[in-house]
């Protein structure tokens, strides 16, 4: 959070090419998974099919947030020819959809329930 008051009192009104608003996200982010952690550590872990969501999570959620940065964030990077957003949105949505179906299936399968 320090990092926001910094950008926001910068002249240009952001560090790297960050505005404050990004620092605000990501700081909100990792309040977030904090908190999370802390919770997951005062129950003394998960077991079965929330533990598994739960690695689910940690692991697609970065995915999809580098996916994103990446293609969308980095676009000038690529080629020309792949440069419209039509293209650059595929692999963000993939990695989503396949986050998406993978939680639904732990959440809701049965054979997860026992793991």
């Amino acid at each position: 959070m320090a990092y926001t008051v910094v950008a926001s009192r910068s002249p240009e009104g952001e560090i790297g090419g960050f505005g404050w608003q990004a620092f605000v996200a990501f700081g909100g982010i990792a309040l977030f998974c904090a908190a999370s952690d802390l919770l997951h550590i005062k129950r003394n872990g998960a077991e079965g099919s929330k533990r598994l969501f739960r690695h689910l999570w940690r692991m697609f959620f970065p995915l999809f947030m580098a996916t994103a940065a990446f293609f969308l964030g980095q676009a000038k990077l690529l080629p020309e020819a792949i440069r419209r957003i039509e293209f650059l949105a595929i692999p963000v949505f993939l990695v989503l959809a396949i986050m998406v179906f993978w939680i639904i299936k732990v959440k809701y399968s049965r054979r997860f329930l026992t793991v």
